[in-house]
């Protein structure tokens, strides 16, 4: 229930160091998947608690295992971090825990990342050339890259190259077997609407209303957040 979590909040930090570490760790996964799912229900305030979770949880060494971090930790931090806009803090972060990402993932974590830090500072040159340098083995840095790279295309105007990514990014969406159902269809309407909303021309307000009532009708999008946003809403 709701009015359990500030008791954990203030327990995890009065208490949690005297748990063995891999118990500490699973008492702030539970803190922050709780603040997951208040967010996934538009709490934006959680956005903020779960930030300071993760420093606390970094500075008490309770997500490394070993000298590691995840990852998916690494980038999960570095996300929350850029929504709330603490780019200057994101990119110590990135830089100080490079070296603690295993070995075979150290390169592609740090590079993508770092993508990340300044595609949110709209560095768009600068993320073109990281992507260049990322390996794109794992499909999830690969599905991540092509939808930088459509907000890139779309935000700078770039048609063809928007429409010859769209191609490609449909035809990788449906040959990859790795990709669920689920996620196919969420990357596939987001393609749906960049292309659409690349299509509307200066003050079609009309379009942009029937295509924001397609857009509300519509459960599964990736990124909706950010095609809200670029719909005006």
């Amino acid at each position: 229930e709701n009015e359990h979590y500030p008791l954990l909040r203030k327990q995890l930090s009065q208490f949690a160091l005297q748990f063995t570490l891999d118990e500490a760790r699973h008492l702030y996964a539970f803190a922050m998947n709780y603040c997951i799912g208040r967010i996934n229900a538009g709490e934006g305030t959680y956005l903020r608690e779960i930030f300071d979770l993760y420093k606390e949880a970094l500075e008490r060494k309770v997500l490394l295992e070993g000298d590691s971090l995840s990852p998916w930790d690494y980038k999960n931090i570095v996300v929350v971090g850029l929504r709330l806009s603490e780019f200057e803090w994101v990119e110590t972060f990135i830089r100080s825990f490079r070296e603690r990402i295993p070995f075979e993932h150290r390169e592609n974590a740090f590079t993508y990342n770092l993508a990340k830090l300044h595609f949110y500072k709209k560095h768009y040159s600068e993320v073109l050339k990281l992507l260049q340098k990322l390996e794109y083995e794992d499909v999830f840095y690969n599905l991540d890259a092509k939808v930088m790279l459509l907000k890139i295309y779309f935000e700078l105007h770039e048609i063809d190259a928007l429409d010859s990514l769209i191609e490609s990014f449909r035809t990788f969406l449906r040959r990859n077997k790795l990709i669920s159902a689920s996620h196919r269809t969420n990357y596939l309407n987001l393609i749906l609407f960049v292309k659409k909303l690349s299509r509307v021309g200066y003050g079609d307000h009309k379009r942009i209303a029937k295509i924001r009532t397609d857009f509300e009708a519509t459960r599964q999008i990736a990124d909706a957040d950010w095609l809200r946003e670029k719909l005006g809403g």
